[in-house]
This record gives C-alpha cells, sequence and structure tokens, in this order.
C-alpha cells in the first residue's frame, strides 16, 4: 500500500494520533525510468518512494530533509508542547509579558515579531524526475534542488557562471591565445556559435594541452559538439585531432561513466562513418574519373602511333614494287 510507504513525520498542528496520520500523506508527482522498470513517487511526506515496476515492491525510501526546523520531518512529538492556544514553539507572546514588567521589558524586536505572521514551512516535494541515462534523479523539494545519482564521482554544475563569464571576456581570451580559460568559458556560457569560433581558433599544436584543461563537468558537452561539428563541418582533420586529444586525456573518466558518454560518443561514431563513407565515396569516383581521362589522354596517341606505322608500311610496300 503506497499510503503506508508515504507515512513518517508529524505535523506540529496534527490533532489525530500517529496510526490515523496517514490519512494527510499522498504523492503529488510520479515518474517512470526511461526502460519503464522502476517508479519515483514524492508528495506530502519527508520521503521520496522508489518502486520496481516488474515486481510491484518498494525498493526503497529517500529522506529528504532531517531539518528540524521545517513541519513534518519529525516522527514522534511531545504532548507536553502541546497547550490550548497552540504548540508552545509557535506562541508569539510568552506569559511573562502578560505579568506587569512584562511589557516593559520586551525587546524592539519582540514587539515588532507581534505583529508578524509566523508560520513553519512544511516539508514537501513538489516534482521528481528521473535522468534520461536512468542513473540519477531530481526531487523539488521544501529545501531546493535535490540531486540522487548512483555515479560518486559525478560534479554537479548548476551554472559555473561568473560576472567575468561573457561573450566579450571569451573573443577576449581567445584572441591573446589563453584557449585554456576561453573555452570554458564559452562551454559554461553553451552557445554554438561562440564555441564554435573559440575551438577553431586553437592552433593545432596547443590541441594537447587545451584537451587536458577541459573541466569534467563540459567534457560530455564537448564531445556532444564535437559529434555535431563532424556531421556539418568542413573542418574534418580538426575534428578528429579534437576527439583524438580527448580521449587520449580523459580516457579514464570516459571508462568510469560509460553510461554518462554512451550519447556524444554514439554521435561521434555515426559522424565518423557518414564521413568515411561519403569521402570514401567520393575518392572511387576520382580513381574511376583519373582512369578514363588517362584512357582518353592515350587514345590519340595510340592512335597517332598506329597512323605512322601505317604509313611506313605502305612506303616500304611502293619502295618495294
Amino acid at each position: 500500500d503506497g499510503r503506508s510507504d508515504v507515512a513518517g513525520g508529524r505535523s506540529v498542528l496534527s490533532k489525530v494520533s500517529s496510526k490515523n496520520a496517514h490519512g494527510s500523506k499522498c504523492f503529488r508527482s510520479l515518474c517512470f525510468s526511461a526502460d519503464g522498470g522502476a517508479l519515483l513517487a514524492g508528495g506530502n511526506s519527508k520521503f521520496v518512494c522508489l518502486y520496481s515496476v516488474d515486481e510491484r515492491t518498494l525498493l526503497r525510501k529517500y529522506v529528504l530533509s532531517n531539518n528540524a526546523a521545517l513541519d513534518g520531518v519529525r516522527m514522534h512529538l511531545n504532548s507536553s508542547h502541546l497547550t490550548d492556544a497552540g504548540p508552545t514553539q509557535d506562541l508569539l507572546l510568552d506569559a511573562d509579558d502578560d505579568e506587569a514588567g512584562g511589557a516593559s521589558a520586551a525587546t524592539p524586536r519582540s514587539l515588532a515579531r507581534r505583529s508578524e505572521r509566523v508560520t513553519r514551512l512544511a516539508v514537501r516535494c513538489a516534482c521528481v524526475r528521473f535522468a534520461p541515462d536512468g542513473r540519477s534523479w531530481a526531487a523539488a523539494s521544501t529545501e531546493g534542488l535535490l540531486l540522487f545519482s548512483l555515479d560518486e564521482a559525478l560534479n554537479f554544475d548548476p551554472t559555473g557562471l561568473e560576472l567575468e563569464t561573457t561573450p566579450a571576456a571569451v573573443v577576449e581570451a581567445a584572441q591573446s591565445g589563453d584557449f585554456g580559460r576561453a573555452l570554458p568559458m564559452a562551454l559554461c556560457l553553451n552557445e554554438p556559435g561562440l564555441l564554435r569560433g573559440c575551438w577553431q581558433l586553437v592552433p593545432p599544436e596547443h590541441i594537447p594541452i587545451v584537451a587536458q584543461q577541459v573541466p569534467a563537468p563540459y567534457l560530455e558537452r564537448l564531445l556532444r559538439f564535437l559529434g555535431g561539428e563532424l556531421e556539418r563541418s568542413t573542418h574534418v582533420h580538426a575534428v578528429m585531432l579534437w576527439v583524438q586529444q580527448l580521449l587520449l586525456a580523459h580516457g579514464q573518466q570516459l571508462r568510469d561513466r560509460p553510461v554518462a558518454f554512451e550519447a556524444p560518443l554514439r554521435a561521434l561514431h555515426k559522424g565518423t562513418r557518414l564521413r568515411y563513407e561519403e569521402l570514401g565515396h567520393m575518392c572511387n569516383r576520382n580513381l574511376f574519373s583519373l582512369d578514363f581521362l588517362i584512357d582518353q589522354i592515350g587514345q590519340p596517341a595510340a592512335a597517332a602511333e598506329s597512323g605512322e606505322q601505317g604509313g611506313d608500311e605502305s612506303g616500304a610496300g611502293t619502295a618495294a614494287a
């Protein structure tokens, strides 16, 4: 029963016992994995449940937060803190304030706080989503975006943006020869035109050094971009040099995370195969054209030689007569 799986965490405003508190817990967001074998469920609870679709069983429960300041995190409540006016930690006025000297002893901050509406945030999960590769998933909760992954070495770089990361700074760094700084900034901005102009400015002798300086979070993005360039760019040799140096410099990372780099490597393989077939057909046509031209050039010479031989034979016959 999913209701018993999502149950957990008591609200300070709850007026029912823990045995009957399941009615306020429910799932509000569901997501299947890409292969349809797993199901994520989250909602009005501090737990996110992972189910196996084939076995119809609960695989694991993930805790979104252990912050006791949020409502619904504590599993057990202390009934001694509950009064007729509500929980003691949510009361704005204390018993000492009703005494004669209570009001005069109050600080300006406490006086200002009496006019504010004080509410406690409840732990909730608004949305859960699987990653396309199925090795990680994300949850939008009260405390923000939470990421869970099977790859322990995965580096999460949500933006990587700084005030100095601008297209003008990328162009200035590339023109000054600082390609190790220009390429990561172009990858961070993720503008195809800017990235294309940046990698094409790198001289061939500098490609091995710049490839080693590519940050790990941007490696998959760069390989995916080069896979697209291999299909439509005329700089085939330059793209292949970049791919070779990236594979040599980051080979260990590619072996450790094969699923994360499966899509860009497939794109590179597809682009390489298409270019190989295209260049192979063009070379074969050129060979046939050259053979044809050679034959055409050789035909007049052969005709001239045969004509000369025929004239010599006719002249010899006349002299003999």
